[in-house]
């Protein structure tokens, strides 16, 4: 099936929101920019999943974008790098209805969207420690989790 898709500003922007620290392009050097994730900010969003979209990420492979329509607005909201949100259950599904928690940030001018959790009745898929560091940048039984990067 192929993947819709999205405009270079904001494939650029979610890239920068499924990574642990994100990172901008100046020319062709990238440069670390500080944790975007705010753990004092944190909101749920509502609605059901439109679709999946797929960004290039840098230094983590594919990202994942599961784009929800809430009603007032569709959001595209930033879950992780493919080989983890893959790996990890319950597997979301486009038409499920969901409630999303995270952090809505300003990158470049735009509101986006990082989820912490996303949760399907009483599923909960988790993405994020509270404090906003991503379980795919954790220590799992004293090991690194497993990257294929």
């Amino acid at each position: 099936m192929a993947v819709p898709k999205i405009t270079a500003a904001v494939a650029a922007g979610l890239v920068l929101l499924v990574s642990s620290g994100a990172f901008a392009q100046q020319g062709t050097t990238y440069r670390r920019r500080p944790h975007l994730y705010d753990p004092n900010h944190v909101e749920t969003l509502r609605g059901t999943v439109a679709r999946f979209e797929s960004v290039e990420g840098i230094g983590i492979g594919v990202g994942v974008v599961l784009v929800l329509e809430t009603g007032d607005e569709e959001v595209q909201v930033g879950l992780g790098p493919n080989w983890f949100v893959g790996a990890q259950n319950p597997k979301i599904a486009v038409r499920d209805d969901v409630e999303v928690l995270g952090s809505r940030v300003v990158l470049d001018g735009k509101t986006q969207f990082i989820a912490a959790e996303v949760r399907r009745g009483e599923e909960v898929l988790k993405l994020r420690h509270a404090d906003g560091v991503p379980l795919w940048r954790s220590r799992v039984d004293g090991k690194a989790y497993p990257s294929p990067m």
